[in-house]
């Protein structure tokens, strides 16, 4: 991932070299042309500018401008990107668990997610690599030892809703702030769509789909814990 970013930039610092190149050579034919303009005239006597050549120097003085337009916004959404990639690879491997009691001690925090992750069966020791409590202290981002376990983590958060200790506690992957956004239009769209009587509909990976066999109070269950979960965020 790190080796792919690095790439990325160096397309980018390319980019910005092409861009000057091309801009040089438009100041250059700007300049060529007022050479001309200035010949013409002289030659002719004319004092007024000739409406062809007005009409190039124009068109020649909107390209470098169109140039470095274009160059910016190409930069800008390179670097978006890049950003939200680094972003995103800094996520691969954390948790946010919200409404689970803890104090401020780092220690209570380890032991706390510790215990709530053994409740679901998780008894390795190191599966928990640092636990973060974010400036929300409803939430704490907890980065795991890898990405199959924050999987793992995820496919069996479900059955905390059957513990008595744990049913009011959410697990839910560390998202960028894009792809928040991204889940609330599609919560919206959720929204609406089970209010037309579809059923059985799902967010999975960025999408909403139909799936199988999920009872209509699930369906509304799921949908008010995610509504919860994020006007809390």
């Amino acid at each position: 991932m790190e080796k792919k970013l690095k790439e990325m930039e160096k397309k980018l610092d390319s980019s910005d070299r092409k861009i000057n190149v091309v801009q040089a050579k438009v100041e250059e034919n700007k300049e060529d042309l007022e050479q001309v303009k200035a010949s013409v005239e002289s030659a002719l006597g004319w004092e007024g500018e000739l409406e062809d050549i007005k009409e190039k120097l124009r068109m020649v003085e909107l390209q470098p401008r169109t140039f470095e337009e274009e160059g910016k916004v190409r930069r800008e959404t390179i670097r978006e990107e890049v950003s939200e990639a680094i972003e995103r690879d800094k996520r691969r491997n954390r948790i946010v668990i919200s409404k689970l009691t803890t104090d401020e001690r780092g220690e209570d925090l380890q032991r706390k997610v510790k215990d709530l992750l053994q409740s679901l069966g998780f008894s390795e020791e190191g599966i928990v690599r640092k636990v973060m409590q974010l400036q929300d202290k409803k939430f704490l981002s907890v980065e795991l030892e890898n990405k199959e376990a924050k999987n793992k983590v995820l496919q069996r958060a479900k059955k905390l809703k059957e513990n008595v200790q744990y049913r009011d506690v959410y697990i839910r992957p560390d998202l960028t702030y894009r792809q928040r956004k991204e889940e609330r239009k599609l919560r919206e769209e959720m929204k609406a769509r089970v209010l037309k009587g579809e059923k059985n509909l799902r967010i999975k990976n960025g999408q909403l789909v139909q799936v199988v066999e999920i009872p209509q109070e699930l369906q509304e269950e799921r949908l008010g814990e995610e509504e919860s979960l994020q006007e809390s965020r």
